[in-house]
């Protein structure tokens, strides 16, 4: 298995633990994290990593994009 190969299982997995294509959002981020992690243990290129480590965010991103931010009215609520 090439090492792109691998990488894309990881983004498959992260994806799902985020922000998967069918149902709500999971936002199980310690998992995603679990599987970051795994990835930086086991690839040798660090380009892949750092991609790896670009796609965590950006499905972050996408998710705060089409459902907002769940937190904003909890981080507002302090600013008087």
């Amino acid at each position: 298995m090439s090492d792109e190969d691998v990488a894309l299982k990881y983004k498959k997995a992260i994806k799902k633990q985020i922000f998967p294509d069918s149902g709500f959002p999971k936002l199980n981020l310690a998992q995603a994290k679990k599987e970051l992690s795994q990835f930086k243990k086991i690839s040798a290129n660090p380009e892949s990593v750092v991609d790896l480590m670009a796609y965590y965010v950006e499905q972050g991103i996408l998710c705060t994009l089409e459902y907002g931010d769940m937190y904003e009215t909890s981080l507002m609520s302090g600013k008087n």
